[in-house]
């Protein structure tokens, strides 16, 4: 066997193992690029609220997605993971049991950038999420992480925690919906 296939073994029975979980990566990556959307969005409205209200919402989506590339990236090689995977207590981790590499990291979230979430671009990523989901579903790996020889692992997330994210997204929503009634 090789090495890799050692340290995998071996870190799997370290770790609380579980079936993929497609829908908690979801929304642990929604949390992110909702949250990453919300704090630039209000530094763009302080600082040049004319970008905002002249930018047209597909493109400005696209260029978001495309930034959190690059801080999804540092975070992980910083911090070890984001906020989104923090809460719902998912674990991105090499088979070496290293930290992940800058170089690592940004050869996986533009992965997840192009293959998972079709740029940013809605009816493209409609296809692309349903395409990863399956094939995680299917092969318990998604094509980046097995691309980036990364393995992911879900522990219980509890009440509170589920709590807080459903709480931010109803708030999120709520910011939509008041800054719609605003422009209209």
């Amino acid at each position: 066997m090789s090495d890799d296939v050692n340290d995998a073994a071996e870190l799997n029975a370290q770790l609380e193992v579980v079936k993929p979980r497609p829908w908690v990566r979801y929304w642990a990556r929604m949390f992110d690029i909702y949250i990453f959307s919300l704090i630039v969005g209000v530094f763009l409205g302080l600082t040049y609220p004319e970008a905002l209200e002249t930018s047209n919402d597909l493109l400005l989506g696209v260029v978001f997605m495309f930034v959190w590339v690059f801080v999804e990236s540092i975070l992980l090689t910083v911090a070890g993971t984001t906020p989104g995977k923090a809460l719902l207590k998912v674990k991105l981790i090499k088979p070496d049991g290293n930290e992940i590499r800058f170089n690592e990291a940004l050869s996986r979230s533009f992965r997840v950038w192009w293959r998972g979430m079709g740029v940013g671009i809605p009816l493209v990523a409609l296809f692309t999420m349903t395409n990863a989901y399956n094939n995680l579903k299917i092969n318990g790996v998604s094509s980046w992480d097995k691309d980036g020889a990364f393995f992911v692992s879900h522990e219980k997330i509890g009440w509170v925690r589920v709590l807080v994210a459903i709480v931010f997204f109803i708030m999120f929503l709520g910011l939509i919906v008041l800054g719609s009634a605003e422009g209209a």
